[in-house]
Order: C-alpha cells, then sequence, then structure tokens
C-alpha cells in the first residue's frame, strides 16, 4: 500500500454509511499497518529531525479539509506535551520506537476556588515499527506521544481536520 492508496483507503472508510460498529479513529488506525511496513513510505519527502522539538512535516490535506496526514520526526527525550484532540486521531509507528501515555482528567480546585483539570496518568504502552494507535477527540482520549528510546523515531499521523487551517489537531494542554 502506498501513501496515495492510504488517502483513497481514509477517503472511502469516511465515506461508508455502514461504520457504527467501530469509532472512526479505530477503523483509520486499522489501515495503517500495512503502510507502515513499506521502507519507501516516504521516499522523496523532506523530513527533518530537529534537535529541539519534535518535527510535523504536513503530507497531505483531504479536499474540504476532511482529514490531514502528517509525519512526525522525533529525537530521542521529545515528547508531546499531554493533551487532547479536537478530532479524532489516527497514528502508526515508521521507523525507531517510542511510547504513548494514558491520562484521565480530574479536578483541581485553585486557590482562588476555581476549578482547573488535571492530567492523572492511567497507563501508556511502547510503540515499536508497525504499531498504531488511535485517540477520541475530547477529554476521553487524553495522552502523550515521545521518543524515551536512544534512536531517532519516525511516526505517521492522521487527523480528522484540516492541519493546514488550523495547524494542529490539538485542543487542550494538561498539566499531570
Amino acid at each position: 500500500m502506498s501513501l496515495t492508496a492510504l488517502i483513497q483507503s481514509v477517503t472511502v472508510e469516511l465515506d461508508r454509511s455502514d461504520a457504527e460498529s467501530l469509532p472512526v479513529e479505530r477503523r483509520i488506525a486499522a489501515l495503517l499497518p500495512p503502510l507502515l511496513a513499506q521502507p519507501d513510505l516516504l521516499a522523496g519527502v523532506d523530513v527533518r529531525f530537529d534537535p529541539k522539538n519534535y518535527s510535523v512535516t504536513l503530507l497531505h490535506v483531504a479536499p474540504e479539509g476532511r482529514f490531514s496526514v502528517c509525519a512526525i520526526a522525533w529525537m530521542p527525550g521529545q515528547w508531546s506535551r499531554i493533551h487532547d484532540h479536537r478530532a479524532w486521531c489516527a497514528l502508526g509507528v515508521i521507523e525507531g520506537s517510542g511510547a504513548e501515555e494514558f491520562y484521565r482528567l480530574r479536578t483541581r480546585v485553585t486557590q482562588n476556588g476555581a476549578a482547573d483539570p488535571i492530567a492523572e496518568a492511567t497507563g501508556g504502552r511502547a510503540l515499536s515499527q508497525g504499531m498504531t494507535s488511535f485517540a477520541a477527540p475530547g477529554p476521553h482520549g487524553v495522552h502523550r506521544i515521545g521518543n524515551p528510546g536512544p534512536q531517532p523515531m519516525l511516526s505517521l499521523h492522521l487527523y480528522g481536520c484540516n492541519l493546514a487551517e488550523c495547524g494542529t489537531s490539538v485542543d487542550h494542554c494538561f498539566d499531570a
């Protein structure tokens, strides 16, 4: 499967009228494994590893902004912030390995009486080459992704929004 074939498959999946059995983020993540095994998946794409921050390369925005595809390059020790998404998210590891941590939100009352959401860790898992994950939009998909290992990691991410317009699928960031 090529990146072009993946884009076509995602479009077909989003158009399905009988898709009530699984959430869209799970269905899209299920399309990724054959693509992640392709050694030349990003041939000709200028993906850059930044020593200071993980680096996002936008690969495709679907017509009408239905979804976006990007590659994210992670150097050792780089992590996203703890966050939720404004739209569905599916991802897979192309090269290297990383980790995903999961969180639930709880409310902390500040000294002035305001309610402040705080993220509480609920677990995590290692992500090796070929593995996929997904996140639902909103507070039930709070997570963070990163590269705790010694080698660079490259991952493919799909989001149910137009990254060219909004810049990010992240809705809120949280403290732990």
